[in-house]
């Protein structure tokens, strides 16, 4: 649907096929369209804004083949002047563990939670390298696949990081060189960026 609504200037895919449906139908929308990032760590600059891609990283570019789906997700740290988010996909343990110790991360205002707040992700370590202000969740408390599980929001607890759920309604997260703004209907955060700290 997104590929359909907007234009898009780059497709940025690690080359690791799915089965399913809906990735063989964005592959066939794509078509020749497709560019691959010609670097890696790939960085796009446009003005203050700065988007480097972290993983999938190493020998095994664009992907690695030992790794499933999940931990093959490309991370994107997205900056705006001094203000980071982090963009994680659905990486888990074995990723983030590999990313941490990569020596790209380097500590941001606000992070997406990997792979929906899932127990097999969001561990110690990559909380506490990167030190997010706010975490926010894609999950739905509920069902066979109720995310963020227990353990994840506890880990979040400990580390002093705001957990912000999509089960609560949209989650909206705005850069600017200046200002870290997070808002979630009525509920709203602003602070000044960690890079300037």
């Amino acid at each position: 649907a997104v590929a359909r609504a907007l234009p898009i200037g780059q497709f940025w895919f690690n080359g690791q096929a799915a089965a399913g449906n809906e990735h063989k139908e964005l592959l066939r929308l794509w078509g020749e369209r497709r560019a691959a990032v010609p670097a890696w760590p790939a960085v796009v600059r446009e003005g203050p804004l700065q988007a480097r891609v972290l993983w999938p990283t190493g020998t095994g570019w664009p992907y690695q083949a030992d790794r499933g789906h999940n931990d093959n997700s490309l991370v994107i740290e997205i900056a705006v002047g001094a203000a980071r988010m982090l963009l994680s996909g659905d990486i888990e343990a074995p990723a983030e563990g590999d990313l941490v110790r990569s020596g790209h991360l380097r500590p941001v205002d606000v992070i997406k939670v990997p792979h929906h707040g899932s127990h097999t992700s969001s561990t110690p370590a990559l909380l506490g390298a990167l030190q997010p202000r706010i975490a926010g969740a894609q999950a739905r408390p509920w069902g066979q696949l109720a995310f963020p599980h227990g353990d994840v929001r506890a880990r979040y607890r400990l580390a002093s990081i705001g957990l912000w759920s999509t089960a609560d309604g949209a989650v909206t997260v705005t850069l600017q060189p200046a200002c870290v703004t997070v808002r979630q209907g009525a509920r709203y955060a602003s602070w000044k960026p960690l890079g300037e700290r």
